[in-house]
């Protein structure tokens, strides 16, 4: 079992390591580079989390690093998405990269809105959606140090913002809804 100790006060965190190590024997080991997908590099203005290593392994496992890089992770008229008559046969390889993706989507929100779209016909895909996902994968490979970053000094301010647009689905006429909410920098 691991356990990591996290806080900006290294007598505290040795102070509970301590009470730790009483009744379970510990090993320290330091400071963590790498967990469960997620890179961690520090620096003196803080630390940036990022997932280069899981997007290769990735694209290596759906045979796409080679794929040419897309600027968008969409395309803008994607009425086709909604076509259910062509239903791709492998859907294992789908539902598990899509899978992938919504773990990707805590470090790099700006595919969010894809995935949680494509995520929807896990079940049943089209080739459409394949495509799609794919078209996911080629824009996350020009963004492979993309990441959050969490500044070492923050002032505690609530920011939101929100944007919506009005039934924009051709398909559906349903609206779309999206926000982001900063809590510090």
């Amino acid at each position: 079992m691991r356990i990591f100790l996290a806080g900006n006060n290294i007598n505290d965190i040795t102070t509970v390591n301590k009470s730790i190590n009483v009744a379970f024997y510990i090993k320290d080991l330091g400071k963590f580079k790498y967990f469960m997908g997620l890179e961690i590099a520090r620096s003196r203005e803080g630390i940036h989390i990022c997932q280069r290593k899981y997007v290769l392994d990735i694209l290596k496992d759906i045979g796409m690093l080679g794929a040419k890089l897309v600027a968008t992770p969409m395309q803008k008229q994607s009425d086709r998405l909604f076509n259910q008559e062509d239903v791709i046969h492998d859907i294992t390889t789908y539902g598990r990269t899509i899978g992938h993706l919504l773990y990707l989507v805590s470090t790099q929100p700006n595919i969010c809105f894809s995935v949680l779209f494509l995520s929807q016909y896990v079940h049943k895909p089209s080739t459409y959606h394949h495509q799609a996902m794919q078209r996911v994968l080629r824009y996350i490979k020009t963004s492979l140090t993309h990441g959050i970053f969490y500044p070492k000094s923050s002032t505690l301010h609530l920011k939101a913002f929100s944007d919506s647009d009005r039934a924009s689905c051709s398909m559906t006429r349903r609206s779309t809804t999206g926000l982001c909410i900063f809590l510090g920098e």
